[in-house]
């Protein structure tokens, strides 16, 4: 018998994070909503395809989008439902498991799931930020050193722009009111935790 088992669980991070910021438990949530829990459990844990017969999204996920006032597509996206499952179950041997002086050389795996999250953070950074005016949103990039930009301080961006460093704290001030601003807000609501 092998002394230590390892678990590995692939998950919709976005579905996890709509229900579990509001509610306790997914029992809770079905519960509120009258919703088949073992259909959300199997979005929730990538062995429900969010898509019917027709291929368009089921009735369950349209439901769910709208009670997070989300399209199905960026709360299912159907590239994270095509990623095959590895082996997510190994029981090992003390010493199958490398010394800690190795485990700290090996690099972790590319992980599909947040790779597919990050690009669609970006996708919905980039259109929030084309709502703000020129100005605004190339302030907040160097600021905060966003799309490629390199980090700078208030002084350095008030230099680049010919204004005062408190000009260019007006400036970001204004472009973070009209972030969350709640016509805004909804681009980046299943990004924010």
């Amino acid at each position: 018998m092998k002394e230590i088992r390892v678990e590995a669980r692939l998950r919709n991070n976005i579905l996890y994070h709509a229900i579990f910021d509001r509610f306790k438990s997914v029992a809770s949530f079905c519960r509120k909503y009258k919703l088949c829990q073992s259909s959300v459990g199997g979005l929730l844990n990538l062995k429900r395809s969010p898509l019917a017969r027709n291929k368009s999204y089921s009735v369950t996920c349209e439901k769910i989008a709208k009670i997070f006032r989300m399209t199905p597509d960026m709360l299912f996206p159907p590239a994270l439902y095509k990623i095959k499952q590895p082996e997510r179950i190994w029981e090992i041997s003390f010493s199958q498991l490398p010394s800690m002086s190795e485990l700290k050389q090996l690099s972790a795996p590319s992980d599909p799931e947040k790779d597919i999250i990050e690009e669609e953070f970006k996708q919905s950074l980039a259109e929030a930020l084309s709502l703000l005016a020129p100005r605004e949103e190339q302030v907040l990039k160097y600021l905060y050193g966003l799309d490629g930009y390199e980090e700078k301080s208030l002084q350095e961006v008030g230099e680049i722009f010919h204004v005062s460093h408190t000009r260019i704290g007006q400036i970001r001030d204004k472009a973070l009111r009209k972030l969350r601003h709640p016509t805004r807000i909804k681009l980046l609501r299943a990004h924010i935790y």
